[in-house]
């Protein structure tokens, strides 16, 4: 819920996402739990409207990640609570000015993970492996993609329009590979420091909530994105 001078409550468990995974093991530890040489640490970020009226118009993002491994045998869910880690909240719109504030440290973080993943658990080594579930939703904020319901190149991993594959009997869906990936985010790079920064100078009061350093933050996580294994659903 954002105050009169624009500023939103939240609230996030004063630790690193180290500490966090920390936390995780030591529940399925606790529950007895071998993890063998592999986990996967899942990041999932969802938004919820819990109240929508002129007076008390009310969304909560929710910021939680889960430890998972094969190993854990029967029984075990991505879908239990108490396994879940809910490291913060936001009440605030699911959008992408609020959203990038909120994950500015979170993926860094992440990538430190990747890159000292080993993990000694029960005297094995065991390689974390970080992984972003997020509906299609949240994951086009994230990245600053086009609307998930535009006509052109709608989609963030294949270069297909909209309805191609129904309406084309002999289509091929032909899929980005990582380099144009990254040239997609150089050009809007560039396309910011060109245009944008410009127009959002002109026009502050209609985008007073989208900043120079938010768009920043975005190209960031994009770039950060391409080598963090997504999951959709």
């Amino acid at each position: 819920m954002a105050t009169s001078d624009g500023t939103i409550a939240a609230a996030k468990l004063d630790l690193k996402m180290s500490n966090n995974l920390d936390i995780l093991i030591k529940k399925h530890q606790e529950k007895d739990r071998k993890f063998g040489n592999n986990a996967i640490l899942i990041n999932c970020f969802d938004g919820a409207r819990h109240s929508n009226n002129t007076l008390h118009d009310l969304s909560i993002v929710c910021f939680s990640c889960i430890l998972f491994s094969t190993m854990f045998g029967a029984g075990s869910s991505t879908a239990c609570s108490k396994d879940i880690q809910t490291w913060q909240q936001i009440a605030a719109p699911e959008a992408m000015e609020t959203l990038m504030p909120a994950v500015e440290e979170h993926y860094p973080e992440l990538c430190f993970i990747r890159e000292h993943g080993d993990y000694a658990i029960q005297e094995e080594q065991c390689k974390i492996w970080p992984y972003q579930v997020h509906d299609y939703s949240m994951l086009y904020k994230l990245i600053g993609h086009t609307s998930w319901n535009g006509n052109f190149h709608p989609y963030p991993l294949c270069k297909c329009n909209k309805k191609e594959g129904c309406t084309k009997e002999h289509h091929k869906c032909e899929l980005l590979t990582p380099q144009e990936h990254r040239d997609c985010y150089e050009k809007s790079l560039h396309h910011w420091n060109t245009n944008a920064k410009i127009k959002n100078t002109k026009n502050k009061k209609k985008r007073s909530s989208y900043s120079i350093s938010g768009q920043r933050n975005i190209i960031m996580v994009s770039r950060i994105l391409v080598s963090i294994p997504i999951t959709f659903h």
